[in-house]
C-alpha cells in the first residue's frame, strides 16, 4: 500500500498509520485478494471534521480512468456538504474495458466468472477499507459514476441488488446500458447472464437516479459506441439514458416491481462530468 496526500497537518480524528489524510490526496489499494496483484488507484478529498459518521461518496471515471480529474469538482462539494469522496481509479495496463464497465461478469467468450473475480466484487471491501482508515462507522455509501463510470455503476446495481450497501447510485450519462430485461442478450440485456427476474426485482429496489445532460446529444462524439444494439437504445446519450430509464419503469410495471429508480434531467448540461457532479451532489444532499 502506497500513498501521498497535499494536507498532513490535520490527522487528529484518524488512526495515525492511516493512508488517508484530511485533505486531498491519493493511495493505492491492492487489500482485496484476488485483485492484489492488478492495484487500484484512489483520489480522495476528506474534509477537516469529525469523519466518524459522516457520508461516503465513491465516484467512478469515464473512459479516460482519469481519477485524478474526476475528484477535482469534488473538493470543495465534499466540505460543503460534509462527506468524504474517493474517485476510484482502474488501470487500462490491468483492466480492459470489459473489466471496467461491464464489471468481468462474463468473459469475451461468454462463460461465467465467479463473483469473487467480478470487478464490481471490489467497491464493498474498499468501502470497508476506508472505513476502517477513516474510523468512519456508516453502514452505506453513495456512488456517482459519469460516461464509462456510469455504465459500471447502472451495472453494479443489477448485479448486486441483493446484497449492496449502496444507499443511492448516481448513473450520470452512460454511453449505452444493460437494459433490464431477460430477452436481449448480455452486454445490452440480460440474456444469457447470471440474473433471474428475482435479481432484477431486488436491484429494482436499490435507490438509484439515472442522471441526464439535456445537452448531452451529440450522436458524433468519438467515444460513443454505434452497434445495432447500442444504436436500437438511441443515437446519443440522452436519448439512450431516456430509452433505459422508460424501458425499466415499464418493466418493473409489468412484472408488479417496487421501483426504486428514478430520472433527473440537467438543463444546459451536456457531457460534462463537473457539471453533473456539483447537481448529484444536490441530489445526494439536497
Amino acid at each position: 500500500m502506497s500513498c501521498s496526500n497535499s494536507n498532513d497537518e490535520n490527522e487528529t480524528t484518524v488512526p495515525e498509520s492511516s493512508v488517508i489524510k484530511k485533505g486531498t490526496g491519493n493511495f493505492t489499494y491492492t487489500d482485496y485478494e484476488p485483485f492484489k496483484n492488478k492495484p487500484i488507484k484512489v483520489y480522495y478529498s476528506v474534509p477537516d471534521e469529525d469523519l466518524t459518521n459522516i457520508p461516503v461518496v465513491l465516484v467512478f471515471p469515464g473512459t479516460n480512468r482519469d481519477a485524478v480529474n474526476y475528484i477535482q469538482p469534488w473538493e470543495s462539494l465534499s466540505s460543503k456538504y460534509h462527506c468524504m469522496v474517493f474517485a476510484i481509479e482502474f488501470p487500462e495496463l490491468y483492466y480492459t474495458d470489459n473489466e471496467y464497465i461491464t464489471g468481468n461478469v462474463i468473459s469475451n467468450s461468454g462463460s461465467f466468472i465467479d463473483k469473487k473475480n467480478w470487478t464490481f466484487s471490489i467497491v464493498e471491501p474498499l468501502f470497508e477499507y476506508i472505513k476502517s482508515q477513516t474510523g468512519n462507522t456508516t453502514a452505506n455509501y453513495l456512488m456517482f459514476g459519469h460516461s464509462a463510470g456510469s455504465q459500471f455503476v447502472h451495472r453494479f446495481v443489477l448485479f448486486n441488488g441483493a446484497s449492496t450497501k449502496v444507499k443511492t447510485a448516481i448513473s450520470a450519462n452512460a454511453g449505452w446500458y444493460t437494459e433490464p430485461s431477460t430477452t436481449i442478450a448480455f452486454p445490452y440485456g440480460l440474456k444469457n447472464s447470471q440474473l433471474s427476474e428475482a435479481d432484477i426485482k431486488a436491484a429494482m429496489n436499490v435507490k438509484m437516479i439515472i442522471h441526464l445532460g439535456q445537452n448531452d446529444t451529440d450522436p458524433n462524439d468519438s467515444s460513443i459506441r454505434h452497434t445495432p444494439e447500442a444504436d436500437a437504445q438511441g443515437l446519443y446519450r440522452y436519448a439512450r439514458g431516456l430509452y433505459f430509464y422508460n424501458k425499466s419503469k415499464t418493466h418493473a410495471d409489468s412484472n408488479g416491481y417496487f421501483f426504486n429508480w428514478t430520472k433527473r434531467e440537467v438543463p444546459n448540461v451536456g457531457h460534462d462530468q463537473a457539471a453533473m457532479a456539483v447537481d448529484a451532489a444536490k441530489a445526494f444532499f439536497e
